[in-house]
């Protein structure tokens, strides 16, 4: 069962790091995955907990938050083999902040949509 008190990132920037360390002083775990190690560095200085790949990012939370901004990207980090999708429970809540174009937004929403509840933040 997904905690409600456990949310994910997948992707950190500046915004998100000050999200993370809010959330974080709440009481609430936080788990991120992202490539770029300074960013990485930065969030586990805030007393987050890194993730090896999407799927872990999304493992046990009420809420994940993707932060990407190109679709073949955000197919991988998905659908792919180790993909978040793979590590939710159901009904946890997707947050998707990215650029990409609205027709991909709408296969995007029918591929996930049903089991998991999707926001999108352009």
């Amino acid at each position: 069962m997904a905690s409600q008190s456990k949310v994910g990132f997948i992707g950190l920037d500046d915004l998100s790091l000050e999200l993370a360390a809010s959330l974080l002083r709440a009481g609430y775990g936080v788990q991120a995955f992202e490539t770029f190690s300074p960013l990485m560095d930065a969030f586990l200085k805030l007393g987050g907990v890194g993730c090896v790949n999407p799927m872990e990012a999304g493992r046990g939370v009420g809420a994940l938050i993707i932060l990407i901004s190109h679709a073949d990207q955000i197919n991988d980090i998905i659908f792919s083999h180790e993909g978040a999708l793979k590590g939710l429970q159901k009904h946890v809540v997707i947050i998707l902040h990215s650029t990409i174009s609205p027709a991909y937004i709408q296969k995007l929403e029918k591929s996930i949509t049903g089991n998991f509840f999707l926001h999108i933040s352009c």
